[in-house]
């Protein structure tokens, strides 16, 4: 497959972000948690493949991988973990937190919105007053339908690093070194809020992580992510 050009940027965060497409799976099968490591990424136009290079079904779950490689080298390794257990009862121990309702909470402009990128179909509004390197903010897609909870969650979670610059009040971009989800419910509602907390920004590098929430409360997934950040010109 081709390399997506800067402006066609949605189609490659739709493929990391999508692991019943790089798993060879049903979306029938709830996700449990999928993981990418991002070794190198390739050139504009280059021509990538990506392989399933391991599935191991079990009785319940099945775990699968999948490579992406340019040239014979490694740039993105997938995995993720699919299906089901029988109920011993649900528990949620998130902690709580405080935040306006989504008509009561400002629209959050994105840093960099290039047309054609996934900006322009999501909708962020900030829920409370970033601090301590905490951003709480809903989330929704007021132009796109949400067919599968887990590829929504996994999308949205990949934009953990807009807690920095809110966080240090300078423009920055980040790339992601790692990207993990566990998914804990699959309760779909038209906004999603994100209580993303950043851990640690040292040496240009930061670590963070994410939970997403349905607007009636329940725990939806975890996230976290490691990367590079960087200093936007002004």
């Amino acid at each position: 497959m081709p390399w997506p050009t800067r402006r066609e940027t949605s189609q490659w965060r739709r493929l990391y972000s999508d692991p019943y497409r790089w798993a060879g799976t049903s979306d029938r099968e709830p996700l449990i948690q999928a993981s990418a490591q991002f070794f190198k990424a390739p050139r504009v136009n280059d021509s990538v493949t990506v392989s399933l290079d391991h599935h191991k079904p079990g009785r319940s779950i099945d775990i699968a991988g999948a490579a992406l490689t340019y040239a014979g080298e490694p740039q993105v390794r997938l995995s993720g973990s699919f299906g089901t257990r029988r109920s011993i009862g649900d528990y949620q121990w998130a902690p709580n937190v405080e935040f306006t309702s989504p008509e009561k909470s400002a629209e959050i402009p994105f840093v960099r919105a290039d047309p054609g990128d996934l900006h322009t179909v999501l909708e962020m509004r900030l829920a409370a007053e970033p601090q301590h390197g905490r951003l709480v903010s809903w989330v929704r897609t007021p132009s796109q339908a949400m067919t599968s909870p887990a590829r929504f969650l996994a999308l949205i979670a990949d934009y953990l690093p807009e807690a920095i610059h809110l966080s240090i009040g300078r423009r920055t971009g980040a790339i992601s070194l790692d990207n993990s989800i566990r998914v804990t419910g699959q309760e779909l509602s038209e906004w999603t809020l994100c209580v993303t907390q950043l851990e640690a920004i040292q040496h240009g590098l930061f670590h963070g992580r994410m939970n997403l929430y349905s607007d009636r409360g329940q725990l939806l997934a975890t996230a976290s992510q490691s990367g590079v950040v960087t200093l936007l010109e002004d």
